[in-house]
């Protein structure tokens, strides 16, 4: 997702059992993030990712702030992020150096937005980053997700804007990879 209105879900689901440690609970962490971001460390915890925590917070650059309600498992948490046109000297600089890192360039006018059950916890992040961004999560202690990238969605989102299933980015994917030469 370079540019556009997407949407994706994801289900929460009970953790595995049984838990590694007693008192322990399993979390989660929805959100997007580029390919810059570090993999070793929760989803939003650098500047190239963006989540929403089961404990009602949502966090960039490894600082939370309070956000939404709390979910649990059976909740569906979806996830609407809406990208403007990049702009031209970064889309020139991005086709030499290759498409998907972010350029540190705020893209005005963007934004993410989360979702419960189909209803809007309002707006998490204004003003994001530019790059190319995925679909991610963050398991803590067994944590466990189903993702749904469309088009048929369990909660849709109410009042939300028009936009376009995740899905579509994952197959034009699968498709430049298969189709593309050398």
């Amino acid at each position: 997702m370079m540019e556009g209105a997407y949407y994706f879900e994801v289900e929460v689901l009970d953790p595995a059992k049984p838990l590694p440690y007693e008192n322990v609970e399993a979390h989660v962490r929805i959100g997007v993030a580029t390919r810059k971001a570090d993999l070793e460390m929760p989803i939003g915890a650098d500047k190239f990712g963006y989540s929403y925590r089961d404990a009602g917070s949502a966090f960039f650059n490894g600082k939370g702030k309070s956000y939404g309600v709390n979910y649990k498992p059976g909740d569906v948490v979806g996830v609407f992020i809406n990208l403007m046109p990049l702009k031209p000297p970064n889309l020139l600089e991005r086709k030499r150096k290759g498409a998907g890192d972010a350029s540190q360039v705020i893209s005005n006018g963007s934004f993410i937005e989360f979702y419960v059950n189909g209803k809007s916890q309002g707006i998490a992040f204004n003003d994001i980053y530019e790059g190319e961004y995925y679909a991610g999560v963050a398991l803590y202690m067994h944590g466990r997700v189903r993702f749904n990238f469309g088009p048929d969605f369990a909660k849709k989102p109410a009042g939300c804007k028009p936009y376009k299933p995740y899905k579509d980015v994952v197959l034009q994917k699968l498709y430049k990879a298969k189709y593309s030469h050398p």
